[in-house]
């Protein structure tokens, strides 16, 4: 049953598919809210509301199966610190851009965007390149989240 809930039927676990949204919209939010610094427009902002708020959304569903993953493989006992910190560092991240989001929770979008919301995007961003560096060393390095117990970097291609 935690095989099916995990997405396994696809030969792959839902997670990997859900993080894509966050790691690929966080970073085009930050993009647009510092191009709207040097050229002040409420498209930019507004773009990178967007943005933020499918990336959120992305991240809450990688969180959600995510967990998923931490259950299935938390008998790996090599790899449960770092699953645990991979964890740990990418809800946070998740927690930073919301924050993120509330700020921009105004009637109509700023032709700039704050510094607060800029910080905090800069903040979040490095928080999840790490987490997803720390994603990339669980699922090539233990193979979690994989049909085999061996680390991609193990076996004989």
């Amino acid at each position: 049953m935690l095989d099916l809930l995990r997405g396994m039927w696809l030969g792959y676990p839902l997670h990997s598919v859900m993080v894509r949204f966050p790691a690929a919209l966080w970073p085009l939010a930050l993009g647009l809210d510092v191009m709207s610094l040097f050229a002040p427009d409420p498209f930019w902002t507004r773009a990178a509301g967007i943005c933020v708020l499918v990336g959120d959304v992305g991240a809450g569903l990688a969180i959600l199966f995510g967990l998923l993953e931490l259950i299935a493989c938390w008998h790996r006992g090599e790899a449960r610190g770092r699953l645990l910190f991979h964890t740990i560092v990418n809800t946070a991240a998740a927690g930073i851009f919301a924050v993120a989001l509330s700020l921009r929770l105004t009637p109509e979008p700023p032709a700039s965007a704050s510094a607060a919301v800029v910080a905090l995007e800069v903040i979040g961003v490095g928080l999840m390149l790490l987490g997803n560096w720390l994603g990339g060393l669980l699922v090539y390095r233990y193979g979690l989240g994989s049909t085999s117990d061996r680390g991609l970097l193990d076996r004989k291609l």
